[in-house]
């Protein structure tokens, strides 16, 4: 049996598998006006599963705008620095978590609040900006 690259749940819902069939995840929010939320980035090397994960939705790198990390384990986090280069999208995280996460030269967005739905852009107007280099 073929392992699908993207996985419906819902209407704009979509999980990306990134290891095996469903070991390891990551979520794909499709905003009314195109725009993806990609939730959680997988191992170090999950972002090219992404990728072909959003092509399979019939979407491209670029269509990420906001990439959102529940935690910093590297199976959720390990792939967020070279997703955010591939799409330009910010990270966000909570402020617990970063200094466990390795960012690169990724845009953090960081909110020791609890990450709900906000206006774009993803948290600016109660986080801090971190440009990790």
């Amino acid at each position: 049996m073929t392992r699908a690259p993207a996985v419906p749940l819902a209407p704009n819902v979509w999980r990306i598998p990134t290891v095996g069939r469903a070991a390891v995840n990551s979520y794909a929010f499709v905003d009314d006006d195109g725009s993806v939320t990609l939730v959680d980035c997988g191992l170090a090397k999950a972002p090219a599963r992404i990728v072909l994960g959003l092509a399979a939705m019939g979407k491209v790198p670029a269509d990420v705008t906001r990439i959102v990390l529940t935690h910093a384990h590297p199976d959720h986090a390990g792939g967020a620095a070279e997703l955010a280069r591939r799409t330009g999208a910010p990270v966000a995280a909570h402020a617990a978590d970063v200094p466990y996460a390795v960012f690169d030269s990724a845009i953090l967005c960081v909110s020791s609040r609890r990450l709900t739905a906000a206006p774009r852009p993803l948290l600016a107007s109660s986080s801090s900006f971190i440009s990790r280099s």
